[in-house]
């Protein structure tokens, strides 16, 4: 771009990689903080105002709903990578091409699985073993939250595009816009109209759309610093662009799709061992997600920055980032996990009252501690693989670690070596391994050094 100060985004090719990574890396964290309180406050709303069932109907809609997302949020993630090679080189002119395809893109997605969730909702709620006393509320939830998905969908591209413009910090207003706007809305229609889990999908899918309106009528009013116009010719499809973006984001999609089915796979086993279990585990799942606070971040923030640099030809900035990514989320998830084994009932009381739940809860933070620490070891070459977009490993890794990993795994411990309920447990906090293993070696062999850039 000619004239870089103009622009929404920033330059991450130069400047001391530290200090520059924590500034581009701290709205993130505090935007996924919202997000995983975003995730969490149905549930625990719903956890205090109604019932066991409520809680598991939540987090059953919600995983059925994030495959319904899947697509979008590869494709988002795809633009992210792409936007971030064009900005590293300057193409103002393929960055518009880019974001007018995806912007038509994702549209026609949204509207497509809108329909599938809608209509396809008591299939899919059944197939996942849910427990008879949640079946209604599950439905409820699903079908209100697919209603919405153009929204949801909207947000994810908005904020994509964003980001990989180097610009963390206007995705952090949109989703706190959204947050507090859940949160308000929760109370007022769970705790205060007592629609149970419906009140709780109402609540997401309008905090969703206010976010998302309120991001287009910003970015609209700065067309010029944001680099597109809006105009209805814009819109048009660039074929040169949707391929490059099919083939970054279609196996992004699919990789979020295939461990997305490994979960509820797992899912739907423990929802066999009745509520108490299925309750524990959708708590446990909730929990997990505290880690995405700062591993997300680190590998979103990461995953651009690589993508700039990588585009440049600045490779030892990038060795820097795996050092420093991995240091960072190391320390944060040792605490996380003196949290959990400390405070295990403390923690699963915020979602349940449940006694026999919270019984549970000691033996389930070692599970916890197992998913910390993949998190935290594989955050660095996840970015590093995403930020080039390399996709294709990216799709390689997540079948191994859904279906290899997290499916045969689990069946094997839980009932090969007979440990039951605790062995699917296990099984699905072991399978990051192999995130973990394959990650490692792409960086270690030195073979992403060779790897072609998408742009230049």
């Amino acid at each position: 771009m000619s004239d870089k100060s103009r622009t929404l985004g920033g330059d991450l090719t130069v400047g001391p990689i530290l200090p520059q990574l924590i500034r581009f890396a701290i709205p993130f964290v505090i935007s996924n903080a919202l997000q995983t309180v975003y995730a969490m406050v149905d549930m625990i709303v719903v956890g205090q105002f109604c019932d066991s069932a409520g809680v598991t109907a939540v987090s059953i809609g919600g995983q059925i709903t994030w495959l319904l997302t899947a697509l979008a949020v590869g494709f988002s993630s795809g633009a992210q990578v792409l936007i971030a090679q064009l900005m590293g080189i300057h193409d103002q002119q393929g960055m518009r091409r880019t974001i007018g395809t995806v912007f038509t893109s994702v549209t026609v997605l949204a509207l497509l699985f809108t329909a599938l969730g809608v209509g396809f909702a008591k299939p899919l709620i059944h197939v996942m073993n849910t427990p008879e006393e949640a079946v209604s509320d599950a439905l409820d939830y699903l079908i209100i939250c697919s209603a919405g998905m153009f929204f949801i969908y909207g947000y994810n591209v908005v904020s994509a595009i964003l980001r990989g413009m180097g610009d963390s910090k206007r995705p952090l207003y949109f989703i706190a816009i959204a947050s507090i706007s859940n949160l308000v809305l929760d109370l007022v229609f769970v705790a205060g109209f007592h629609w149970g889990t419906a009140g709780a999908a109402a609540a997401t899918v309008i905090g969703q759309a206010i976010s998302f309106i309120i991001s287009l009528i910003y970015l609209y009013r700065r067309q010029d610093s944001f680099g597109f116009d809006f105009k209805l010719k814009s819109f048009a499809v660039d074929q040169e662009k949707l391929k490059l973006l099919l083939k970054i984001g279609l196996p992004m999609a699919l990789q979020m799709s295939a461990i997305n089915i490994s979960f509820m796979f797992i899912t739907a086993y423990v929802n066999t061992y009745g509520l108490t279990s299925a309750t524990l585990f959708s708590i446990g799942n909730r929990i997990s997600n505290l880690a995405f606070i700062v591993t997300g971040s680190m590998q979103t923030a990461g995953a651009t920055l690589v993508g700039q640099n990588y585009a440049a030809g600045k490779l030892d900035r990038i060795r820097s980032f795996f050092w420093i990514d991995t240091a960072i989320c190391g320390v944060f998830l040792l605490l996380l996990c003196v949290l959990v084994v400390a405070l295990p009932r403390w923690l699963f009381g915020w979602f349940t009252t449940d006694e026999a739940v919270l019984a549970m809860a000691p033996g389930y933070s070692w599970v916890l501690v197992c998913f910390f620490v993949t998190f935290a070891t594989m955050n660095a070459s996840m970015a590093l693989i995403t930020g080039q977009g390399y996709a294709l490993l990216n799709f390689v890794i997540a079948i191994m670690d859904g279906v290899v990993g997290r499916i045969a795994l689990s069946l094997v411990l839980a009932y090969v070596f007979d440990l039951g309920l605790y062995g699917l447990f296990w099984g699905n906090a072991l399978a990051g391994f192999i995130s973990v293993i394959w990650g490692d070696i792409y960086y270690f062999s030195g073979r992403w050094k060779r790897r072609k850039a998408l742009v230049g």
